[in-house]
């Protein structure tokens, strides 16, 4: 038969995931998109008599003593059936008639191989048992997600949510001097907002971060920002790479992080760049913040032999040379 396939892939363009049944067996795939992650994969049931034992055969079928229906089970119906993400979007559970059958939970919360089938008994490695309690909590966390997501689709959450950030950082940096807005139809929808300081040098802060927690970070908010001597062309550009960073690798930033900047354009960094160092700012601002320092090449190889830690003393020691853009707190 044509194999009946429902696909999807989340908010973030981070992860892809597919419902496959190829007539032998149903099956739930979640890949990621990128260098991040590993692709994973659970069997949701049989869709041919049950196997005595793993046949080899790859999608594989249940082996009897783990099918909780051991006969031909139904098809899999794309009209009926959907793919829901979880609130990161490193986790996708597969929907039938409105109830969860199956689910790949994000990584670090459980069967690493493969995931959870609400058609599987005991400890089966490509579809370990779901049982009622599991299966009515983890519904109850993917409609969650699924009910979030709608809203955070919407064009008017983040419109609303840029103008309650930047009131916020306005009443504690003054009235922004620039703005620039991000790509649209993005998740999350992301701007830069410039503010002049007194001595002359000039902050940068990422507008939108804080609408959404980062992925894998709990419920950590932030906005990430940089400060500079002038008013450089590169900076504001750097802050919006920064602020995407967590979503497009799917995973959280936070002090002490070293992020290699990729093989973009030159404009896109400060001269020599060839990291981000992160670092807590040190301000009351009512939105949490993170700096962001671009480093070189050897302060970078300054910090793997020596520690994140090592190289943030360094930079903000009083006899580091005067430079805004490294050692200046907020």
């Amino acid at each position: 038969m044509t194999p009946v396939t429902i696909q999807s892939t989340n908010l973030f363009g981070t992860y892809g995931a597919t419902a496959e049944d190829n007539g032998r067996v149903v099956t739930l795939y979640l890949v990621p998109i990128g260098s991040h992650g590993v692709a994973r994969a659970v069997s949701v049931r049989n869709r041919v008599a049950a196997p005595a034992s793993d046949d080899g055969a790859r999608p594989p079928l249940i082996p009897r003593e783990y099918a909780r229906e051991p006969h031909r089970s139904e098809q899999l119906a794309p009209d009926s059936a959907r793919l829901v993400w979880s609130e990161d979007g490193d986790g996708v559970a597969l929907f039938e008639r409105d109830e969860l059958v199956a689910y790949i939970p994000p990584p670090g919360e459980g069967a690493e191989k493969g995931g959870y089938s609400a058609y599987t008994i005991g400890d089966y490695k490509w579809g370990e048992a779901l049982s009622e309690p599991a299966r009515k909590l983890a519904t109850e966390r993917f409609l969650k997600a699924e009910s979030q997501s709608h809203q955070i689709e919407a064009p008017q959450f983040w419109s609303d949510a840029h103008a309650s950030i930047l009131r916020k950082l306005e009443s504690q940096f003054g009235p922004h001097t620039g703005f620039w807005l991000g790509e649209s139809g993005r998740i999350p929808s992301l701007a830069v907002a410039q503010f002049s300081r007194d001595g002359g040098s000039t902050l940068y802060i990422s507008v939108g971060m804080s609408a959404l927690a980062m992925p894998g970070g709990g419920e950590t908010r932030v906005e990430v920002a940089l400060i500079t001597d002038d008013a450089p062309e590169w900076a504001p550009k750097t802050i919006a790479w920064l602020a995407r960073y967590p979503w497009a690798n799917a995973t959280a930033i936070a002090h002490g992080d070293i992020i290699l900047v990729p093989g973009l354009e030159p404009a896109w960094f400060a001269p020599d760049c060839s990291a981000i160092l992160i670092t807590n700012a040190n301000n009351s601002s009512p939105i949490p913040l993170l700096l962001g320092h671009p480093i070189t090449l050897d302060q970078q190889r300054f910090a793997a032999r020596h520690g994140a830690e090592a190289l943030i003393a360094q930079l903000y020691s009083p006899s580091a040379p005067v430079n805004a853009s490294i050692t200046t707190p907020i």
